[in-house]
């Protein structure tokens, strides 16, 4: 499985990553659906060679894989787009019964292994068995009973209160059964009672009989939920002597050692961590845009609040451009080349830097294309003065180049964090030029649209510097270029430009989301400590922007002051009370 993986990976250098997940899994439910009933070992490899793409090519791979997962099992439920169907359906009683039986077992088996291996969470296999339980059809019964016995043991351990919440929905479908007089559970089986169903078939054979897989079916949930089953999935099973060469749940030990010694499928897991049923099932296409696995914790909600705001035909223009020739002068290769040229990146790798911004799907998919390009030491610098001009050039704020510019300093910091430092310098030079001057810089781009700066670049500029002081890329201590104004003429000669980029700098800095509050309050934290009692540079930031803090009219300049906006981070209270807790900390008087 490792060397198929890596040579499946390797593809990726040539073609989109997407296109080659997508062509993977595409092969993967083929031979589910279409092959014969596969077995333990072929589906424990299915799932440990899609968990080792993963890890390759990146979490998306196993998301759009487990997508397609739920398709299949759908399919052969007889289960269309929009969502669950009503009682019990015709799924089984068709030409196909056959059929369908065996593409169902095999998805299901695989989907079972997916968590197994760790690469899928617990709530994926207990979203599916809850639906599983509302529809209860025979073909539904046999599923559960499949997952259970492979995963039945892990589930339990992992997510005992999804047990929990598991049986309560099957306890009350089953009391359903039995008020609609239904012969095909035994309402003593589990019931909001608690009756045995064991106790109830032999002391009451009166009852309507359940079929065998739904007595045994519903016998392994007892157990399970009793605990009376141990560790051991395969005596879940009914056999005796488990395999040596299997983990205490069934896992070939040789494919769990590849995965668990494989730090991309580790990355891939955490990212996956809270996938879900409902995020895989049909009735959630719509919501999938984007890096949908993602946990909500991610902004992507203000990323796409941003893209929907920009309507930009460039960006929307370049989506699949990662395999883009730059000799190719037609299609979307050619739109993204006149683009570079009209912003005056007349070199080859500066143009080559900016269709790879513009084109990627993802920030992933940008980052792995940056650091792939055959640049020479000096050239690596490209990325950081395009990367900036990019977001600058938006017509609204774009979060993509902040995350992009974050994770590139994370990745290679030798190389891109100076100079990302030098080209956010540049640019605050160009808005807020400092009454002395300062020797360090770089070579800038030109400012798109004349000499002066538009309040769009202003702005854009205020956002991005707050983004990656947030994010850890740029060092508080950057921001000593910044004249706040530390009274006198200089103040008062200021330019208007630069008034309000200091403006808009401070109130960006003051309104985080409230779970970056702390990293907000770390920038001056660290402005405090290094500069409390110092003079030079550290020591004229500190109480420069003391004094800025100070004027809470102009901090608080342009807030909405509406009761309706009254504890929104960007309100004018909630900026003002931020701005005196930030002096507070910059004059030591809070840790």
């Amino acid at each position: 499985v490792p060397s198929i993986v890596a040579g499946v990976a390797a593809l990726a250098s040539d073609l989109p990553r997407r296109t080659v997940g997508d062509a993977a899994t595409n092969e993967t439910i083929k031979a589910l659906t279409e092959g014969p009933r596969v077995s333990s070992q072929y589906a424990a490899a299915v799932a440990a060679f899609i968990g080792g793409l993963a890890g390759a090519l990146g979490p998306e791979v196993g998301a759009r894989f487990g997508v397609e997962v739920v398709r299949c099992l759908n399919a052969a439920r007889g289960i269309g787009g929009a969502g669950v169907a009503d009682g019990n359906d015709a799924s089984t009683d068709g030409p196909d019964d056959s059929s369908n039986v065996r593409a169902a077992s095999n998805a299901a088996a695989v989907f079972s292994r997916l968590f197994i291996s760790g690469l899928f969470p617990s709530a994926t296999l207990w979203g599916f068995l809850e639906d599983a339980t509302v529809r209860l059809s025979e073909l539904d019964v046999t599923l559960m009973l499949g997952v259970l016995r492979v995963a039945g043991a892990k589930l339990r351990s992992e997510d005992p209160v999804g047990m929990k919440r598991f049986i309560e929905v099957l306890q009350g479908r089953v009391a359903e059964e039995a008020a609609g007089g239904g012969e095909t559970l035994n309402p003593g089986g589990i019931n909001p009672k608690g009756v045995n169903p064991k106790e109830t078939l032999v002391n009451n054979p009166t009852q309507p009989l359940m079929t065998k897989r739904a007595r045994l079916m519903l016998t392994m949930v007892i157990d399970l939920k009793n605990n009376k089953r141990g560790g051991n999935a395969v005596e879940v099973s009914g056999s005796e002597n488990r395999n040596q060469n299997e983990d205490v749940f069934g896992f070939p030990n040789e494919l769990g050692r590849f995965i668990r010694g494989d730090p991309g499928i580790g990355d891939a897991t955490v990212a996956l961590r809270q996938l879900t049923y409902e995020k895989l099932s049909p009735k959630h296409e719509h919501a999938r845009k984007g890096q949908w696995w993602l946990p909500d914790a991610a902004g992507t909600e203000a990323w796409f609040a941003s893209r929907e705001a920009s309507k930009s035909a460039d960006v929307n223009a370049a989506r699949d451009a990662k395999s883009l020739n730059l000799s190719n002068k037609t299609g979307e290769g050619a739109e993204l080349l006149n683009k570079a040229k009209a912003m005056r990146m007349n070199t080859e790798s500066r143009q080559a830097v900016f269709c790879i911004i513009m084109g990627a799907e993802d920030f992933t998919d940008a980052l792995d294309g940056l650091l792939r390009l055959p640049l020479r030491d000096a050239q690596h610098r490209e990325i950081p003065r395009v990367l900036v001009e990019c977001v600058l050039s938006e017509k609204s704020y774009n979060p993509y180049y902040e995350t992009l510019a974050s994770k590139l300093c994370e990745r290679a910091a030798k190389k891109h964090r100076m100079t990302l430092q030098l080209c956010v310098w540049d640019q605050i030079r160009v808005v807020a030029p400092a009454p002395s001057g300062d020797a360090d810089g770089g070579t800038e781009l030109s400012v798109s649209g004349g000499d002066k700066p538009s309040v769009r670049r202003v702005s854009h500029l205020a956002r991005f510097i707050v983004g990656l002081l947030i994010s850890g890329a740029l060092s508080p201590v950057a921001l000593k270029v910044v004249d706040f104004g530390n009274g006198g003429a200089a103040n008062d000669a200021a330019t208007a430009t630069a008034r309000l980029f200091r403006r808009l700098l401070l109130q960006a800095l003051l309104s985080v989301h409230p779970k970056k509050v702390d990293k907000s309050e770390l920038v001056f934290q660290t402005i405090a400590e290094k500069g409390l009692g110092v003079g030079g540079e550290i020591g004229a930031l500190r109480v420069g922007l003391e004094r800025a803090l100070g004027d809470e009219k102009n901090v608080t300049e342009g807030l909405s002051r509406e009761t309706e906006d009254v504890g929104k981070p960007n309100s004018f209270a909630s900026v003002r009370d931020a701005a005196r807790r930030a002096r507070r900390i910059l004059m030591g008087e809070l840790a």
